[in-house]
């Protein structure tokens, strides 16, 4: 059977003569039982790979080995550099990304395989110095016997094959890594400041949009319910869909809002009071302003000031992009007498979104340039199949079709 040997947390920094990750990578690359190399990382850095250039030069040009990778770039964890020293030194170099605002590319596996021997490295171990050598990382070494154990080695690299055939991987080139670094996706090693770029990381993410595949995929599992208070009463459920709760317990606040919207002729978009109950920091609150009344005497409302900006992206049921805005503030209005919260949003944008689309509204960290990132998904596409499943909880419909909503 497969023997398996462990890089411990500690092994790294601590350990007194235990192997590192970068050990196993250099005694592979030595190893003349091997005859292919091929690694998937989330990031990578020159430092890591000049560290092993002598050894992934002799694997290649003894002749006896070849040397595939695919790299992904989120965060800007994967250095320009590091890209270059791919394509100088390996036989072939693949990107993968994906430009949803926040699905990470995160894998590190690292394989060596031979006519009879075989092994994968997997576990948290970056291309970078710290994920080889120096940070407290985790990692599992699986040896193969071939063609003894092929069953067993198949299902270990059963991920490379299926990533090879996925759209979101493109084979690098220089113009694909000029495009990246125009688009400020990589970080410049050379620059004291990391290539900083004026890109905000919502704006990054939607750059890459023109180079990858919006293709569908799921997200988290849908949140639980909060605790209902006790004398809280809940929406009586149908269709399938659990209630929704008309007041909430404190909880972290979620990343992410799945919403059913019916814009308005006006340009109006009603989201969920009852999600503002349930996480009232998602939506900004405790909000300060008030709407100034058109009629002297009308009510004033509370407004949040300023208004969030937001990057919006609309699909069509094929997954190709109908429209965009970037950066739009948006008014967001606390309608208290109806108890109903209100975006309103330009006629373009509400021109280009269906009746009853989901809204995935995910909320933004520091540096991200706006407050949210927002796609829209028409109803019969299917990633809006892949998301209505996370929306465990019902509006009260006031007459019409209630609408679903929730939090991953």
């Amino acid at each position: 059977m497969p023997s398996i040997t462990y890089l411990h947390p500690l092994d790294q920094p601590f350990g007194t003569g235990a192997p590192r990750a970068a050990d196993w990578i250099r005694n592979g690359l030595r190893n003349p039982a091997y005859t292919s190399l091929r690694l998937i990382v989330a990031y990578a850095k020159e430092g890591a790979l000049r560290r092993l250039e002598s050894d992934i030069d002799n694997f290649r040009t003894q002749g006896r080995g070849q040397i595939d990778a695919v790299f992904g770039f989120d965060q800007r964890g994967t250095s320009l550099q590091a890209l270059r020293f791919a394509l100088a030194h390996f036989d072939r170099t693949f990107v993968w990304n994906h430009p949803t605002f926040g699905l990470t590319f995160h894998p590190k596996v690292y394989i060596f395989e031979g006519p009879k021997d075989a092994e994968i490295l997997v576990g948290s171990c970056n291309l970078t110095s710290g994920g080889l050598e120096s940070n407290c990382e985790s990692a599992v070494r699986i040896q193969f016997d071939l063609p003894a154990e092929q069953k067993d080695w198949k299902e270990a690299t059963k991920g490379w094959v299926e990533l090879s055939k996925h759209p979101n991987l493109l084979p690098l080139d220089a113009a694909l890594l000029a495009t990246l670094e125009a688009q400020g996706l990589l970080f410049d090693e050379s620059d004291a400041n990391g290539g900083a770029t004026t890109a905000t990381k919502a704006a990054r993410a939607k750059a890459a949009t023109s180079v990858f595949p919006q293709t569908p995929h799921r997200g988290a599992s849908a949140l639980p319910q909060p605790v209902r208070r006790t004398g809280a009463a809940a929406v009586p459920s149908t269709g399938g869909v659990v209630p929704a709760l008309a007041t909430a317990t404190p909880q972290a606040i979620p990343s992410v809002l799945l919403i059913e919207i019916a814009p308005h002729e006006n340009g109006e978009v009603f989201l969920s009071k009852r999600a503002t109950d349930q996480h009232p920091s998602f939506f900004g609150m405790p909000w300060t302003g008030r709407t100034t009344p058109k009629i002297a005497g009308n009510p004033a409302y509370p407004q949040r000031i300023p208004d969030p900006r937001m990057d919006w992206t609309v699909f069509d049921q094929a997954g190709a992009i109908v429209h965009t805005e970037t950066a739009l503030a948006v008014n967001m209005v606390l309608y208290e007498k109806k108890a109903e919260i209100r975006i309103t949003i330009p006629p373009a944008l509400r021109a280009a979104i269906d009746p009853y689309s989901i809204l995935q509204m995910e909320r933004t960290g520091a540096g991200a340039g706006v407050d949210y990132v927002c796609e829209v998904h028409p109803p019969g596409s299917a990633q809006y199949q892949l998301l209505i499943a996370s929306c465990n909880q019902r509006m009260p419909g006031g007459g019409g079709r209630s609408r679903v909503f929730g939090w991953i």
